[in-house]
């Protein structure tokens, strides 16, 4: 009887080792993952990190992996997300069967103005003339090259797209403005140029004594030309003499006196006649 009982009793004991011995540790599932942001929008070549977190903190298995619903838009690698073009694309992070999604946005890249200039920096115009303004923006690629255009006194020069126009006499400035930055034209309208046309007398021809005087009265056309100075002269100043058309008999003669004015002219034919006194003098030996 004792060999069998000692044979039971190792029997258990061999039992009682491998029940109390080491087990596998349980498996601890993934819950719930989530993203540091869940929209972000990016120009063209930018860059952003996005963080996951999974729970429980102890899981089993917290291996994350992502992925691009648009790698053209953008991709991403261990969270890095990395803009290539315009549109937009959804990064999804996954572990042990859950996922959490952020929605990314693409936009062109913005590249500020630099600086505008144009192709005239002083103009100078007659009422009613235009000019065009061609104003060029930089750099090239600028995103938004839209010129807006003024002008410090639109009573005196307008301005539309670039086209300068002259309203009145004096003096105004055009500004060209994208982006923040601005040139500018400084614009003189000079007073409207009426040319004389003509000018006429109120006598053709005159016949005067020696000392005699007679006023001519001299007319400039158009009566709005922009100069009317009238100029006088005698063709024989010691026989007849001119200023400011009154005209003045010096000795027995003949001479033509002219007034011009914008290059236009009107004559008076002045015979200085040798008084009835003088006997053996006549008119047609004066001349």
């Amino acid at each position: 009887m004792k060999p069998l009982f000692s044979s039971i009793i190792a029997a258990l004991a061999v039992l009682s080792m491998v029940a109390c011995g080491p087990k596998d540790d349980p498996v601890i599932a993934v819950t719930g993952i989530s993203l540091s942001q869940t929209s972000v929008s990016l120009e063209v070549g930018g860059k952003v990190s996005l963080t996951a977190t999974v729970f429980p903190s102890d899981a089993t298995d917290k291996t994350v992996t992502w992925t691009s619903s648009n790698s053209s838009v953008a991709s991403v690698s261990g969270g890095v997300v990395t803009a290539a073009a315009e549109g937009t694309t959804t990064i999804t992070a996954s572990a042990g069967g859950k996922s959490a999604k952020c929605e990314v946005s693409v936009k062109r890249k913005v590249v500020d103005v630099t600086g505008v200039s144009l192709n005239k920096t002083d103009l100078t115009l007659n009422p009613g003339e235009t000019f065009l303004l061609e104003a060029t923006v930089s750099p090239s690629d600028a995103t938004d090259k839209t010129v807006t255009w003024t002008s410090s006194d639109p009573s005196v020069v307008s301005v539309e797209s670039g086209l300068v126009k002259a309203v009145s006499a004096g003096t105004a400035t055009v500004t060209a403005t994208a982006g923040g930055k601005s040139a500018k034209c400084e614009v003189n309208v000079q007073p409207r140029v009426v040319d004389v046309t003509g000018i006429s007398l109120n006598k053709t021809d005159l016949t005067l004594n020696p000392g005699g005087t007679f006023q001519l009265e001299a007319t400039v056309s158009p009566s709005d030309a922009t100069d009317k100075t009238v100029t006088w002269t005698s063709s024989d100043p010691s026989v007849v003499s001119v200023e400011n058309g009154l005209v003045k008999a010096v000795s027995p003669g003949y001479a033509i006196v002219t007034a011009t004015a914008g290059g236009k002219s009107a004559r008076c034919e002045v015979t200085v006649q040798i008084p009835s006194s003088n006997e053996g003098y006549g008119y047609e030996d004066l001349k």
